[in-house]
């Protein structure tokens, strides 16, 4: 008897083991603790929702914009932003009456935690604002801000400098201007590439000495050469010591620039009417980085992120990666190399459009999508980052008491609160596979049916969501 005690016990400690490196802790896999609340509208044929950019508040709320977003209602009830709690609840602080009469394509956070936007729009909550607005904290609009766009110039990216200056890239002869902290046009700045006029501008990063590289193809005259990457001083004059030659077929869109100060590009290259997507890397000085593996991808990549050991996070349209599976998320090796320790499995039924990486390196995800991996999400998901930061230990929590745990098949739970409003269960791939809402206190989990192993439970109180492990051995 006391070796068959002996021997479950190491079984028992040898199956948590596999379970917290393999299952909970692997990087890539779906975040049960955070769900989203968005709803999939449905107008006629059509089916509507969709995340196209996003931020995250010091407090780490989420502000999501995009196309027909809520919880509740008909399609016509839906609106184009939302702040979402740390757990993917929504916001009910955040008010949002009518908002933009448009599509929002940028939103950005101030350091006092004013929120910026930008887009397609004209007008938010019926007053004219051209393609920019700057709202308070609860979502209602700071009149104190006021747009000196045009009309007519549709605005795509926002970036706010360190002093709180604000540069904007638009649909206009000057794609590239800086706003003052009030909305007005910053005067000292002027964007001008001197010989270079014929040009047509992909995409804009900030360095952190001011200056500002630009993709896009670039024509010279009268040398006629063509450029695909230049860089800008503060002023808006062009850096007459750094470019990027364009090669035949090939054209540069995202770009953003690394902690080192080392450039990543995105770029599409067009042979024999067939489209293929590539990540390069250079140096500061504008050579390409030898020791950088050049990846290719089926589709554009939509956004970088970087994480603390140097590890690079892109997201975007693609699904393959140098012909291999890699839905729409892949992590890269500082060297460039495919991480192989990251996957985020079946992934995603639709495209991602943008992605964050939270302060515990959590990865925050947004786009066309209704599930992840076969788990519900509507158009936002939250996935485990690097693996020192994805476990927590819920084998003790002082809110609840799931006992036996160990157990058989039958699991009781004691809150120290109130009746919980709700109780869910997720298997270690992340999908749920229990629901209930208790309807007294004696609440029993019965987990007869599955599967052996490890089993996360998430339970919603009124002012909290607690978690707890438990442990099924049959």
């Amino acid at each position: 008897m006391l070796k068959i005690y002996s021997c479950t016990k190491l079984l028992l400690a040898f199956s948590l083991l596999l379970i917290k490196t393999n299952s909970f802790a692997q990087s890539g896999s779906i975040d049960a603790s955070f769900s989203s609340p968005l709803k999939q509208y449905s107008y006629l044929q059509w089916k509507l929702g969709e995340i196209t950019s996003m931020a995250q508040q010091s407090d780490q709320k989420i502000v999501i914009c995009g196309l027909y977003i809520g919880s509740e209602g008909s399609f016509q009830d839906a609106k184009s932003l939302a702040r979402l709690n740390p757990d993917g609840s929504l916001d009910p602080t955040f008010k949002v009456d009518v908002g933009p009469d448009h599509l929002i394509q940028a939103v950005a956070m101030q350091l006092d935690g004013k929120i910026l936007i930008g887009g397609d729009f004209q007008k938010y909550d019926g007053v004219k604002a051209y393609h920019i607005a700057r709202l308070h904290t609860d979502g209602s609009l700071d009149t104190t801000f006021h747009s000196c766009l045009d009309e007519n110039s549709q605005l795509y990216k926002i970036f706010i400098q360190p002093d709180g200056k604000i540069l904007v890239t638009r649909s206009s002869s000057q794609p590239i201007i800086r706003l003052n902290t009030d909305g007005s046009q910053d005067t000292s700045f002027s964007m001008d590439l001197g010989s270079v006029i014929n040009y047509t501008l992909r995409s804009m990063a900030l360095q952190s000495d001011g200056k500002i590289l630009i993709t896009g193809l670039f024509t010279e005259y009268p040398s006629e050469k063509k450029y695909s990457v230049l860089r800008l001083l503060p002023d808006g004059k062009m850096e007459k010591d750094f470019s990027v030659i364009y090669e035949s077929g090939q054209l540069f869109y995202e770009i953003v620039v690394q902690n080192d100060g080392k450039i990543l590009v995105a770029s599409e290259r067009t042979i024999n009417n067939q489209y293929d997507y590539y990540l390069i890397r250079y140096h500061s000085d504008g050579s390409v980085d030898t020791g950088f593996t050049n990846q290719s991808f089926d589709d554009d990549i939509k956004s970088f992120a970087f994480q603390a050991d140097g590890k690079i996070l892109l997201a975007g349209w693609f699904t393959h990666s140098n012909f291999q599976p890699n839905n729409h998320v892949v992590r890269l090796n500082v060297d460039g190399t495919i991480d192989q320790s990251f996957s985020v499995g079946v992934g995603p039924t639709g495209k991602v459009n943008c992605m964050l990486l939270d302060p515990n390196e959590k990865i925050l995800v947004g786009g066309i999508f209704t599930s992840w991996n076969g788990t519900d999400r509507n158009f936002i998901a939250r996935l485990n980052g690097s693996e020192t930061n994805e476990i927590k230990d819920f084998t003790r929590n002082e809110q609840i008491v799931i006992y036996p745990n160990p157990g058989n098949g039958i699991f009781h739970v004691i809150s120290a609160e109130e009746l919980p409003e709700k109780i869910t269960v997720y298997d270690p791939s992340g999908a749920i596979v229990l629901a209930l809402v208790p309807e007294h206190s004696n609440i029993v989990l019965d987990f007869q049916s599955f599967a052996n192993g490890m089993y996360l439970v998430q339970v919603n109180q009124k002012k909290s969501i607690e978690f707890s492990k438990v442990m099924l051995v049959k």
